[in-house]
């Protein structure tokens, strides 16, 4: 779904945001999907319910992971900044790069056989991998499992239970 008053306070949780998304979000759901990736001019942003991260081999050879940049189109939450600081810290991640990417990028990469995964990160769903994406009722775009999304699963499940632990010792 395009947006259609691009930088709508998406740096914001509002509740607003999602009144013109309700017929797409419903129409998605009866076909099987359970969110809407927003797009501007056909750059990917964010889904309905997350933050995007696509985990890819450039075409320089090099494991990177992409996800937009918090230029006020996306929401830069604490999901979405766990994820960015723990790719950050381990030295065995992909390079992080915060960019733009088109849809026709995103499909070439598949087509090229050098996408890995994409996964999404929400305080409220974790980080989930994401499967398959149907573009315009008529593409299907399918998806590997991104073992990167499976180790920050892990590692920020860690992170929580020694915080737990560190809180419970005050």
């Amino acid at each position: 779904m395009h947006k259609n008053w691009p930088r709508a306070h998406s740096d914001f949780m509002i509740s607003s945001l999602y009144g013109p998304l309700s017929p797409v979000m419903a129409k998605a759901h009866s076909k099987g999907y359970n969110s809407v990736l927003w797009m501007v001019d056909d750059y990917i942003k964010e889904l309905t319910y997350g933050n995007i991260f696509i985990h890819q081999k450039s075409r320089f050879g090099h494991d990177e992971i992409i996800t937009p940049a918090a230029d006020g189109t996306i929401l830069n939450g604490v999901a979405r900044q766990n994820v960015i600081e723990n790719l950050k810290r381990d030295k065995n991640a992909p390079v992080l790069v915060e960019r733009d990417m088109s849809i026709v990028e995103l499909a070439n990469s598949q087509l090229e056989e050098r996408l890995y995964g994409v996964f999404s990160s929400s305080t409220e769903k974790g980080i989930q991998d994401i499967s398959e994406l149907l573009i315009n009722d008529s593409k299907t775009i399918k998806f590997k499992d991104s073992r990167v999304a499976e180790q920050m699963r892990i590692d920020i499940k860690k992170e929580l239970n020694s915080t737990n632990a560190r809180m419970t010792q005050i």
